[in-house]
């Protein structure tokens, strides 16, 4: 038997005919926008699961996917997971979702996972594949599954691996890429249908290339948003950027923002929305867009276009990693699991986890295996600050994640693509078309900084005590300091606080006692 329950229909909203359910939307390998009815009408001519995988391989979008194919099912989601598709099987028993909570209509037990709760609370997000939940999964980025006669086949359709690199030139490479960065820009107008747009500007070069190539492209109804405190370094680059470009600017102040977050209704809806039993949610976005839609700032129809993200272009890499030695393992401890401050028997399990860095397939470079890994985990984190948007209604672009830069950036050799380094120098000279090349004052980490951020993460390495001493307070440049007041005392109400090495920290554990506490509600009222 198998149950189809999607559910959630705010900003992109599903389609469901003739057996398919689609939601986003996806540029074809000829280049054709498929979306609604039409995407739909597409995927019929597809009579065979490798065929589906094979069209997939080519697919250019945000998109999920579930076809109902006689007694059987299909179904996949893009490479941002911006859609999150959930499933359960027990034998022949299997139920796809887009919403966990439906699983109770099918007398599903809700059994949290301990182990997952630990790499949970220590990165925000769970296992790949897994979910807060046993025995309920989740289709990862760029992955396909099929369901029939009780078996279910899982497969990746896209992987971030590869041994083919560009032995074009360096500048061929930048020619290229501001080839490639054109098109991206026409498919973005092209799916925009005149429709607004609101860019999350920061002081970065990713979401200042967004609104350089809708200003390209003569696009006029553009609105561009900071926020944080007032003296955040970001603002004074952003409106200088909306200025130069002739678009709208505004500046959202988090300097007196509510610090009963955690008992606004409307709030804890969102946090449920967007964290799906495997997900931290993204609180930063949540106040602007709210402040936007109470001064009538927004239309109904606009568009957001975010800058993520440019972990494609080599952001996640630095110069060491590009020998086999250079380890991986202890890195991702201290770079993606530091939430919370470390105890050896968690370690022990997230070392399991990701035992994968330690016995990497030397078929590929290590570091694309590393980048591989991190798509499928911790870019799923990065990419549900899109949520925020979806949860009030509107639609959003992720131009970055452009199947051809993807493919550009996959092929691209090592020596141009750590830190970024040929993306930061191209953009920087597609940039001074319109003057929004701040040469000098570029807000990237200077050399020294880099050196003395390494020096002390080695230092607290070797004496993990000092990690006692951290102040999360000394770059908090939204003010979450007030706002996560309330969260930190309902952890210390329940008995779940414990010190945090990052704000994150505070969000993730107050997430994992939300669902503890759900549960147990739900057990009181159905017991």
């Amino acid at each position: 038997m198998i149950k189809i329950e999607l559910v959630y229909n705010k900003g992109y909203k599903w389609t469901n005919a003739k057996n398919i359910s689609v939601k986003g939307y996806l540029f074809t390998a000829e280049n054709k926008l498929l979306k609604e009815n039409e995407f739909v009408d597409y995927l019929t001519t597809l009579k065979t699961f490798d065929e589906f995988k094979s069209f997939l391989k080519e697919a250019n979008g945000i998109f999920s996917i579930v076809i109902k194919n006689g007694n059987g099912i299909w179904a996949a989601i893009d490479s941002t997971r911006s859609f999150p598709l959930f499933y359960y099987q027990d034998n022949d028993f299997f139920v796809i979702t887009d919403n966990p909570e439906t699983f109770h209509k099918h007398n599903i037990p809700f059994v949290l996972d301990e182990n997952n709760i630990v790499l949970f609370r220590y990165s925000g997000f769970t296992a790949i594949g897994n979910t807060l939940l046993k025995n309920v999964s989740q289709i990862i980025s760029g992955e396909a599954i099929c369901f029939e006669k009780g078996n279910l086949q899982k497969t990746y359709y896209v992987e971030f691996l590869t041994n083919s690199f560009s032995k074009k030139t360096r500048s061929e490479q930048k020619h290229e890429l501001k080839q490639i960065l054109l098109r991206v820009g026409e498919r973005m107008i092209q799916n925009l249908r005149n429709k607004p747009v609101a860019i999350p500007l920061s002081g970065g070069i990713d979401s200042r290339l967004m609104a350089y190539l809708l200003r390209k492209n003569n696009y006029k109804e553009v609105i561009c948003y900071t926020f944080g405190k007032k003296e955040n370094i970001e603002i004074k680059h952003a409106k200088r950027t909306a200025e130069k470009l002739g678009y709208k600017f505004y500046f959202i102040n988090y300097d007196e923002k509510d610090d009963k977050l955690n008992q606004d209704p409307v709030f804890c809806e969102y946090a449920d929305f967007a964290g799906n039993y495997s997900c931290k949610f993204a609180e930063q976005d949540y106040f602007a867009v709210k402040e936007l839609i109470e001064k009538k700032i927004l239309l109904p129809e606009t568009v957001f276009i975010p800058g993520n993200s440019g972990a494609i272009a080599g952001h996640l890499l630095n110069k060491k990693m590009e020998h086999d030695n250079f380890p991986f393992l202890e890195h991702t401890l201290e770079e993606v699991f530091y939430f919370v401050y470390p105890r050896n028997k968690e370690k022990k399990i997230i070392r399991h986890e990701i035992n994968i860095l330690d016995n990497v397939n030397r078929e590929f470079p290590t570091y694309l295996v590393y980048e591989n890994w991190r798509f499928k985990g911790t870019t799923a984190m990065a990419f549900n600050s899109s949520k925020v948007w979806d949860f009030f209604d509107f639609q959003f672009l992720l131009p970055l994640w452009d199947k051809e830069l993807f493919d550009f950036f996959l092929h691209t050799p090592f020596e141009h693509k750590c830190d970024k380094n040929l993306y930061k120098e191209t953009l920087l000279e597609l940039f001074d078309e319109f003057d929004i090349n701040y040469r000098g004052e570029e807000l990237y980490p200077s050399e020294s900084l880099i050196k003395k951020v390494s020096f002390k993460s080695k230092l607290k390495k070797t004496f993990p005590f000092l990690k006692n001493f951290v102040n999360i307070e000394k770059s908090d440049i939204l003010n979450a300091k007030l706002y996560t007041l309330g969260f930190v005392d309902d952890l210390k109400k329940s008995g779940y606080y414990r010190k945090v090495l990052a704000f994150n920290g505070i969000f993730s554990s107050w997430y994992i006692l939300r669902i503890k506490q759900k549960i147990q509600n739900y057990d009181k009222r159905n017991h």
